[in-house]
């Protein structure tokens, strides 16, 4: 075969995030390109290809000379990470609740209604999450906010499905809080919802067991 489909790749890579949000391939193992290529159906070159796309989204680590490994989670980075996405959010939020739209903050109610559908993958969910908190910052319109906050999420994204798994009741609410209090133009009242909302999150994460540091 000439090259590899597209849509083989983009399934290779939907299953294999699959198993890193489902802790299949727990943080820091070492991934076996030839036994995961078995399991998936499929051939080393595809393999390698999504491999490379999750290297690009932070969910797999590089190593020298032995291919890739599930991420580690470095607990000191990962603080310093959540205190700087804290700050961030803060202050995008407060932007956001002064600049919208009225469609803008419709839509953003929307966003968060719709991160409470019964049946979400976690795949679904993250996307859902990072979505309504990038759309946030989009509404402060900072440009340079919102790149350090989308380089944040690509960087916490396999701890923060962990998060998810143990504290997704709590965040439609949470969204939904947010939003409202932006659409209402209420900066306080959205700041202070969005660091109760971050700081559950913190919570969640720094109380689960640590794997695969690095």
């Amino acid at each position: 075969m000439a090259g590899t489909s597209h849509a083989h790749v983009d399934r290779i890579h939907g299953e294999i995030k699959a198993m890193l949000f489902g802790l299949r391939l727990p943080p820091g193992e070492r991934i076996n390109e030839s036994a995961l290529a078995r399991e998936l159906g499929a051939s080393r070159t595809p393999v390698r290809e999504a491999l490379n796309r999750l290297l690009g989204e932070g969910l797999v680590d590089a190593v020298a000379g032995k291919g890739f490994r599930a991420a580690g989670i470095c607990p000191s980075r990962i603080a310093g990470l959540l205190e700087a996405r804290a700050a961030i959010e803060r202050e995008t939020t407060l932007l956001a609740a002064r600049k919208r739209t009225p469609d803008e903050a419709d839509l953003l109610v929307a966003m968060a209604e719709r991160s409470d559908r019964a049946g979400m993958s976690m795949e679904e969910r993250i996307t859902a999450d990072e979505a309504f908190h990038i759309e946030i910052a989009r509404m402060a319109r900072n440009a340079v906010l919102e790149r350090i906050l989308m380089d944040i999420h690509t960087d916490i994204r396999l701890v923060h499905a962990r998060c998810l798994d143990a504290n997704g009741e709590h965040t439609p609410d949470e969204h939904r809080a947010i939003a409202e209090s932006i659409r209402h133009g209420n900066g306080w009242k959205a700041m202070l919802a969005m660091n109760a909302h971050i700081t559950q999150e913190t919570t969640t994460i720094t109380s689960l067991p640590v794997t695969g540091t690095a």
